[in-house]
């Protein structure tokens, strides 16, 4: 697929509640909820983003999940990793980046 983006994700850590990591946002294929888990001490997440159907691109929604697998990159501040989707007859593989927008993020504090 195409690069798209960037597109505004609100996440939340939980630390307290076994590193879940809980968000949602709106990118070209429609609305959508991210769930997963956080390592603090490999800096990977590992989330499921669903996608509400009726929302957005009728060709690109499904209502379907896509996996999202990310790592911190100290360099660039970014999580960075892969985006996995299977829609319908369709399947996907791309480059995921997810950048905060907060320049204080510190990833070792979840």
């Amino acid at each position: 697929g195409a690069s798209n983006g960037p597109y505004d994700l609100v996440l939340g850590f939980y630390p307290q509640a076994n590193h879940i990591v809980h968000g949602r946002g709106r990118d070209n294929v429609g609305l959508f909820v991210m769930t997963g888990v956080y390592s603090p001490r490999t800096l990977r997440m590992g989330l499921e983003k669903r996608y509400q159907k009726g929302t957005g691109n009728p060709d690109r929604n499904f209502g379907h999940t896509a996996i999202v697998q990310v790592e911190w990159n100290e360099a660039t501040q970014n999580f960075e990793g892969k985006y996995y989707s299977k829609a319908g007859k369709n399947r996907d593989e791309q480059k995921y980046v997810i950048h905060p927008k907060r320049p204080t993020f510190n990833p070792y504090r979840y």
